[in-house]
């Protein structure tokens, strides 16, 4: 039983939200700011998830799961020493998930995926030595929630804090497990009954995972080629996808995926270009993607004159 006055700190975000005088809600906020660190961290998790309980109104449900999010993040070190505190987070939010991701509000679902993934990350690979496997198991027949948890996982991977040491084996770690999400991405991208929702889960997992530090694009390169195929009308998600190689120092050095993207460019980006210039020639989704293009550009044409060299001009056309 929670030792936290749960009611209280309930009726006190839902004044926040509602009153009118500027110096309550100020009070409000810092007394709510300080309820993450003011209890012991297991009285602090079990008032989280009591105030997620459907008694309360959605913004107190969300104050619930932002402070769950941030007590794992903040107090990591006492969540993991303690096993059953552990074990009561990981059910919790496995739990929540799964039976509730498709009717409370998805602010609130974001924020728990959120959760779930930063705690795995903190328990990888001693607590919880596969957290990807044991999540595929569970959501096999869930792909799109057990996809956007998967992506958070490479998200929040910037937003831990360890020492260096056990950080750069947790990447290692993250590295063995791309093997595992380009399969999942593979089989979903492949099933004729994902939906769109789903298939667009599996874009966004692949853009988070190839913007992990140290990540193989040689890997990813096979999965980019069907997220491509995938995405190919979509001039935001063009853009996005581009920006996220560009960015990436291997890109340079990956000589296969530099020539597949420059002919995805050169064919299929250009003739979607040709048509949203006939429809609207101002159109900002059109100016980001040739943004887009011209970054990769920039890697892509040393690349393309190096291996011409060595093969001749060919390789230029």
């Amino acid at each position: 039983m929670s030792k936290v006055d749960v009611a209280a700190i309930a009726a006190s975000v839902q004044e926040f939200y509602y009153t009118n005088n500027a110096e309550r809600r100020k009070e409000l906020d810092e007394d709510l700011c300080q309820f993450k660190s003011r209890f012991p961290c297991d009285d602090t998790v079990a008032a989280c998830i009591l105030l997620m309980g459907s008694r309360y109104p959605a913004s107190v449900q969300y104050f619930g799961a932002i402070s769950l999010y941030e007590t794992i993040r903040q107090r990591y070190e006492e969540c993991v020493a303690n096993v059953t505190l552990m074990e009561v987070l990981k059910s919790f939010l496995i739990e929540n998930l799964t039976s509730s991701a498709h009717v409370q509000l998805q602010s609130i679902t974001n924020k728990l995926s959120s959760a779930l993934a930063i705690l795995s990350l903190y328990c990888m690979p001693d607590v919880w030595p596969d957290p990807v496997a044991t999540l595929t198991n569970i959501w096999a027949a869930q792909p799109e929630l057990l996809l956007r948890v998967l992506a958070e996982i490479a998200a929040e991977f910037s937003n831990i804090k360890m020492p260096l040491t056990q950080r750069s084996k947790l990447k290692t770690e993250l590295h063995r497990t791309s093997e595992d999400i380009i399969r999942i991405i593979f089989t979903v991208m492949g099933a004729e009954d994902a939906s769109p929702s789903t298939r667009q889960a599996a874009v966004d997992c692949v853009e988070q995972w190839v913007k992990l530090p140290g990540v193989g694009l040689q890997q990813w390169t096979p999965v980019l080629s069907v997220v491509f195929g995938a995405v190919a009308e979509d001039s935001a998600a063009l853009t996005n996808l581009l920006n996220i190689l560009a960015a990436n120092d291997e890109l340079a050095s990956t000589d296969q995926l530099v020539h597949d993207l420059c002919h995805y460019i050169t064919t299929l980006i250009a003739q979607k270009l040709l048509r949203d210039l006939t429809e609207n020639v101002d159109s900002d989704e059109v100016v980001s993607l040739v943004s887009a293009i011209c970054t990769v550009a920039v890697t892509a044409i040393p690349t393309l004159l190096r291996n011409a060299k060595k093969s001749g001009t060919g390789l230029l056309w």
